[in-house]
């Protein structure tokens, strides 16, 4: 029995491994300063299971190394907080 746990743990470190090995082939750093104006991967008002890239919103401040605080002015929430992978020039 554990030899089949330490076989498993191997395995998934290894998993894990090709995972992260994979997914950074593709991955790009990205980063935006306050001020800045952007678009937005917001849900389509009235289906939420859908979303496109909406009009330009400004950047408010940086919250960590990835999130970002958003001003939406036409929106239900006012500001919010938006990882970096849901926004684009």
């Amino acid at each position: 029995m554990r030899s089949s746990i330490t076989h498993a743990e191997q395995h998934a470190e290894e998993q894990k491994n090709y995972s992260k090995v994979w997914y950074d082939k593709k991955a790009r750093s990205r980063s935006f300063g306050p001020g800045q104006e952007i678009l937005v991967l917001l849900p389509l008002p009235g289906n939420p299971l859908q979303a496109k890239y909406c009009k330009p919103y400004t950047i408010l401040e940086k919250h960590g190394l990835v999130d970002y605080l958003i001003d939406t002015p036409n929106r239900r929430k006012q500001k919010r907080v938006c990882h970096v992978y849901l926004l684009k020039l």
